[in-house]
């Protein structure tokens, strides 16, 4: 089992597109590293907060300016822009827990 499945890499190139690439980096290495230390459960993790809005507010595509991955028994499942104005609840996120600082 690798801890970043094909599908979080992909949205990491594409949803994070517009982050510097050595800032996407960053935010997968610690989603990885919080995947490799938490291998049961769901878990919704703020991996990075930025200053610049990326995406189209209030669209349908990711947007926002903190970088989110979800984590589903060790496994980056798929990483995400949230607005900071989003709830950052278990619910909201359908996991079972919240990291908001790694």
């Amino acid at each position: 089992m690798s801890a970043l499945t094909r599908h979080a890499a992909e949205r990491a190139i594409v949803r994070l597109g517009d982050l510097r690439s050595d800032l996407r980096l960053t935010a997968t290495r610690r989603a990885v590293a919080f995947a490799v230390g938490h291998p049961r459960g769901s878990y919704a993790v703020r991996v990075m907060r930025d200053a610049t809005m990326h995406g189209v507010p209030w669209s349908e595509s990711s947007n926002g300016t903190d970088v989110w991955a979800i984590i589903r028994d060790g496994e980056v499942r798929t990483m995400m822009y949230r607005r900071s104005s989003q709830p950052a609840t278990p619910k909201a996120l359908r996991v079972m827990f919240v990291e908001v600082e790694v």
